[in-house]
């Protein structure tokens, strides 16, 4: 049971609020609601106040208290032991001493929820050795993998600061659509192995009304580090990113996203708050738009984005932008989409993640889902999906990458489910020499390789189920 201090809502001394229920029958694959979900909806109808029955008549209840402060401290020491007195002939034994250092670190973090929608988060000099480590892995292309953040005061509402990023991304690592804002970038880590520290961070998140706004604002050391035995140094950085967001009608949006890189901002003697700071050189600034439109009368939809970005150290101006366009459409058998994208050759977001600049690529997915409840078959879902990525100056009949994907999933009556897929991919590597890609070397050329999946399960309703992968 939830208590009432936990939830945030308004003061009024009588509250209606929208409720659903929900249940899941595992062995029926079944589930069923209070009031049932369209179709249309989906899953996000149990987030929309229109949606859900009416749960009328509470009073006096209060919310829980709008402050919440966390700090911390920790103390720690390092040993080394080491020779106090050089050994010489007249004295060869040497003496030893030992050198204790002693680590401090303290800080904390601020809740404050300044309207029952608005939400203030704020970090003093954070600390994530407590934090899930990345996986291992074995990077098998040309290009940066991207890591998830896990970092807990960067992934609380990190959903909000990104622009509409779908179509033909069905590989992991990121994949072509670039990401505006990525917050691994704040406090990265650093060739050596150590990371970069975070002193100040602050989060302000919520929504009034129809319009969803976020501000972002954290500052990070300035830090030396080695570099391949080269001792380089990573500047004071003040990060910043503002976005806003408008619901238009019951399913379309309108946004923007602007972010901000400034290195050695002006006020760098001033470590007392975390305000907006600009740079006069060496910044990079981004700008970008996006729409979600969903047709009432169908099941249409069309997503937009367009960005721009401003870099001080780019010498060669133009070709600085983005755009994206994806169409969607779906009914109860079947559904389709189809995406285009292009990047500039100088579009550059040092605050987000970006694989590859000037090129263009078209995806495409169509998908059948009929159920056929005959011969012990519940429904058969098969798609093909793939995209096509040239250079921008070349065409889809030469490109340098292309994928093709075609699957097929059966779900039987008895709960038993198997996939089979299987992945063409075709890779150019340009240039008059060989790469080295994985620890492994490859000549200039075209290479074509596949990939083969066989996913198998029991009924996971009951007792025992198992399930393999191969």
């Amino acid at each position: 049971m939830t208590p009432f201090h936990v939830l945030r809502f308004t003061s009024e001394p009588v509250k209606n609020w929208s409720i659903n229920f929900g249940r899941r029958i595992q062995r029926d694959r079944e589930e069923t609601y209070w009031v049932p979900l369209s179709r249309r909806d989906g899953r996000q109808a149990l987030y929309l106040f229109g949606k859900g029955g009416r749960l009328v008549g509470l009073q006096n209840i209060k919310p829980g208290g709008r402050l919440q402060v966390l700090p911390f401290s920790v103390l720690g020491a390092e040993g080394a032991r080491f020779n106090s007195i050089t050994p010489v002939p007249s004295s060869p034994i040497a003496g030893t001493g030992f050198d204790t250092d002693i680590q401090r670190k303290i800080g904390g973090d601020l809740k404050w929820s300044v309207t029952s929608g608005i939400t203030l988060n704020a970090t003093v000099n954070p600390d994530f050795a407590q934090v899930e480590a990345d996986d291992q892995v074995v990077n098998l292309s040309r290009f940066a993998f991207q890591f998830s953040e896990k970092r807990p005061f960067f992934l609380e509402r990190s959903d909000i600061f990104s622009l509409s990023r779908s179509g033909g991304n069905f590989h992991r690592g990121g994949g072509s659509t670039p990401q505006i804002f990525f917050s691994r970038r704040v406090g990265r880590q650093l060739p050596d192995g150590s990371s970069v520290p975070v002193d100040l961070g602050m989060r302000l998140t919520g929504k009034v009304g129809s319009t969803t706004i976020g501000y972002f604002n954290a500052q990070t050391r300035e830090t030396r580090y080695d570099d391949d035995e080269v001792i380089e140094t990573e500047p004071l950085i003040n990060w910043q990113a503002i976005r806003v967001s408008r619901d238009v009608g019951a399913r379309s949006s309108f946004g923007l996203l602007d972010t901000f890189k400034e290195p050695n901002p002006g006020w760098n003697d001033d470590i007392g708050t975390v305000i907006p700071r600009f740079a006069g050189s060496n910044f990079n600034r981004v700008l970008g738009f996006d729409g979600n439109i969903a047709f009432r009368s169908s099941q249409h939809q069309l997503q937009m984005m367009f960005a721009k970005s401003w870099t001080d150290t780019l010498s060669n101006k133009g070709e600085e932008i983005t755009w994206r366009v994806e169409q969607k459409w779906r009914n109860r058998w079947m559904d389709y989409s189809f995406s285009y994208l292009e990047i500039g050759d100088n579009f550059i977001a040092q605050s987000g993640f970006i694989r590859q600049t000037d090129i263009k690529r078209a995806g495409y997915s169509v998908s059948f889902n009929p159920f056929i409840r005959k011969y012990g078959i519940r429904n058969i879902r098969s798609s093909i999906r793939g995209n096509y990525l040239a250079n921008r100056g070349d065409s889809f009949s030469n490109p340098e990458t292309w994928q093709f994907n075609p699957s097929v999933f059966f779900s039987l009556e008895n709960g038993v489910g198997f996939n089979i897929s299987w992945t063409r991919n075709f890779d150019t590597l340009s240039g008059t020499s060989n790469r080295r890609i994985a620890g492994v070397h490859y000549a200039p050329g075209q290479y074509t390789y596949d990939q083969g999946r066989l996913f198998f399960f029991t009924n996971r309703g009951k007792k025992v189920s198992g399930e393999s992968n191969m």
